[in-house]
């Protein structure tokens, strides 16, 4: 068996679903709120709390495609019974879908998710305001014989 071969097997065995999504989430919530607010990455906990209030209004969807793992927002919860969310002229456009894709996910994770999450205990506006430091001229003196 070549590398590509098994690249391919271990990405199709470790494709993340739904559950390892909502682990994802769960344990990034948590780290978050581990954390002072104020510390808090802005960027981070407002994707957290997107996805989070996606999720709860059952609007999240994901599709296992073999290798790789798609997460996308629903326009609505599923079984809507309103007339927009029923009519066909009224749904979102296919071309549009990838405008909806939240997420992809591969070799067991959710890679926006995780890319979101890098430092999300450092709030880079609190060092915005400080003034920059400024290094101090130094003369440098020569010694001559």
């Amino acid at each position: 068996m070549d590398q590509s071969t098994a690249t391919l097997l271990v990405a199709w065995n470790t494709s993340p679903g739904d559950q390892q999504f909502s682990d994802q989430l769960l344990a990034a919530d948590g780290r978050l709120r581990l954390i002072a607010p104020q510390l808090r990455r802005p960027a981070a906990e407002r994707h957290v709390r997107r996805l989070r209030q996606l999720q709860a209004d059952r609007r999240l969807q994901t599709q296992n495609l073999g290798p790789l793992s798609l997460l996308w927002e629903r326009p609505y919860p599923e079984g809507t019974a309103l007339h927009a969310a029923q009519c066909d002229y009224l749904r979102p456009s296919r071309l549009a879908f990838h405008e909806r894709v939240l997420d992809v996910g591969a070799f067991g994770r959710w890679w926006q998710l995780w890319r979101t999450m890098r430092d999300y205990d450092v709030n880079d506006e609190l060092f915005a305001e400080k003034a920059p430091v400024v290094p101090a001229e130094v003369e440098v003196a020569t010694i001559t014989k």
